[in-house]
């Protein structure tokens, strides 16, 4: 009788200890996931403020933005397979052609689209996203972030 208490008390134990180990694996790929969330969203706002701090003639040049994109954002070591992209369009209303710079995974940064008219609007929206392959389940994860840039900044 004492053989089978013992063996029961240990397959409880057994039963509670793969549970808990179980729920520390999911903890420790919640916090990675946090890790790369924070990661992008650092990325996005470096790049927010290399855009900030161009001139409108800068903002709306495909040349100036490829340059901000060809290097390394500062937060991008934790995310896998990075991609980021900046969008720069019209608005309020969005012009058929924006100019789109694409920063691959590998490094090199590529200007998809242009628009020489966006120079002569008065505003426009910087769209900027980081695109990379999540940790925790392999799936695609995306942050974006935007802003709307006035020609002559803020004047009072």
């Amino acid at each position: 009788m004492a053989l089978l208490e013992v063996l029961i008390a240990a397959a409880s134990i057994a039963l509670f200890m793969s549970g808990l180990f179980a729920m520390n694996s999911f903890s420790l790929k919640t916090v990675r996931a946090g890790k790369e969330t924070v990661a992008a969203s650092l990325i996005l706002q470096e790049r927010l403020d290399q855009l900030r701090r161009g001139s409108w003639v800068n903002v709306t040049d495909p040349a100036y933005v490829q340059a901000v994109m060809g290097t390394a954002a500062g937060a991008a070591a934790p995310l896998s397979g990075l991609v980021e992209r900046i969008t720069i369009n019209t608005y309020p209303t969005p012009a058929p052609t924006p100019i789109h710079v694409t920063r691959w995974a590998s490094g090199i940064a590529s200007v998809d689209s242009t628009n020489p008219a966006l120079r002569q609007e008065s505003m426009v929206r910087a769209d900027i996203t980081a695109t990379w392959v999540a940790s925790r389940n392999g799936e695609t994860r995306t942050r974006t972030i935007s802003t709307v840039i006035a020609q002559g900044g803020i004047v009072k």
